[in-house]
């Protein structure tokens, strides 16, 4: 009577099993002669341990060392003399960067700037191409890292402003909005020589522009106030958490009604208008 399929598995299973078996007695029969005859004596014996203590003890250390290096946190470059590459990687796509205070943030982007200004054409090719590879998850990262200190910084103002007396809040909205620019000039590569005035005074020349865009169902413009208005409604809305949202929520509402020629206290226009 011919062997079922199943029937046929099991004894070719059986037979491989018994195989198994028998190699691993003769491993076993091996392994214990090997040791007879030379882990003899109590003395070989006794080294022997020691060997094996110290080589677990090495492999333990080597293990050790290897996970230190892959889940070290990675250092900060030199902004001014390392490969400018470790300096893209770290600034724009490393979470340790997000982790440094702001002001150290803040200091690393200046001399950033000025490693950029000083940059040779070699780097100039090297900071194109880096530029042309972010993508996928690189590309998130990327996004992370500018919006995150974008994002803290406005949070410091933030926190500052709500104890500015009402007379210096225009004063002060105007310094922070001209932070805002210039540090993101400088993620993009390099601060505009301008005078902070010209700046605020640009500024509201847009925030114009984009009212009637709005208006217009377009939405704000690409430029100055445009990427101020995204950054803040947007990134503030998409990366920050809620605490941070809640802070920006007025000084970000003083923001654009400055920027507009708005009464900051009721989003009038001046002058009863």
């Amino acid at each position: 009577m011919p062997l079922s399929e199943s029937e046929n598995a099991l004894r070719k299973m059986a037979a491989r099993l018994g195989g198994e078996r028998e190699r691993r007695d003769h491993l076993r029969e091996w392994l214990a002669a090997l040791r007879n005859r030379h882990l003899a004596t109590e003395e070989q014996r006794a080294r022997a341990t020691r060997v094996g203590l110290g080589a677990g003890a090495l492999a333990i250390v080597a293990a050790g060392l290897g996970a230190y290096f892959v889940l070290r946190p990675t250092p900060t470059p030199d902004y001014l003399d390392d490969d400018l590459l470790a300096i893209l990687d770290f600034t724009f796509l490393k979470e340790e960067f997000n982790k440094l205070p702001l002001d150290r943030r803040m200091e690393l982007l200046g001399m950033f700037v000025q490693r950029i200004e000083n940059m040779s054409a070699g780097e100039s090719v090297l900071m194109a191409a880096f530029a042309g590879s972010v993508a996928g998850k690189a590309r998130e990262q990327f996004e992370e890292n500018v919006s995150r200190f974008m994002i803290d910084m406005w949070d410091q103002h933030a926190m500052e402003y709500a104890s500015v007396p009402a007379e210096q809040r225009e004063t002060f909205l105007a310094d922070a909005l001209v932070d805002m620019e210039k540090a993101m000039e400088a993620m993009g590569g390099g601060a505009r020589e301008r005078a902070d005035h010209d700046r605020i005074a640009n500024m509201k020349r847009q925030a114009a522009r984009d009212q009637e865009m709005i208006r217009g169902g377009r939405g704000p413009g690409g430029t100055a106030t445009g990427r101020l208005y995204d950054i803040l409604n947007n990134d503030i809305g998409g990366h920050a958490n809620p605490h941070e949202r809640v802070r920006a929520q007025q000084m970000t509402r003083d923001a654009m009604r400055f920027l507009r020629g708005q009464n900051l206290a009721t989003g009038k226009p001046k002058g009863g208008g």
